[in-house]
């Protein structure tokens, strides 16, 4: 008898114990979210697609619950949702995505 199983993501779900660690490794694509915010739930396939991606094997593509790692996102500076961070080896912020949400 087979039984479904769901895939594990690829996505790596990152917090204030595991951010620095996975930052010393490699450089990484956060997606900081709220798990009610409707633009973040319209990301989320895509998400998982980009981190499938062979073209991004040396970048972590991680995650961030706000709700549940609030300190953690304000270090950030993440003001609102989803708010899209691409950092280097080391943590610095590279890039933050400012456009529109669509």
């Amino acid at each position: 008898v087979l039984l479904p199983c769901a895939a594990a993501s690829a996505v790596v779900d990152l917090d204030s114990d595991s951010v620095d660690q996975s930052l010393k490794r490699q450089r990484a694509f956060i997606k900081f979210f709220a798990p009610w915010c409707g633009h973040c739930k319209r990301l989320a396939p895509i998400w998982e697609g980009l981190a499938e991606r062979e073209e991004l094997s040396g970048t972590t593509i991680a995650r961030v619950d706000c709700t549940k790692n609030q300190a953690l996102c304000t270090s950030f500076g993440v003001r609102a949702f989803p708010t899209l961070i691409f950092a280097d080896k080391g943590g610095k912020e590279l890039r933050k995505h400012t456009g529109g949400r669509d």
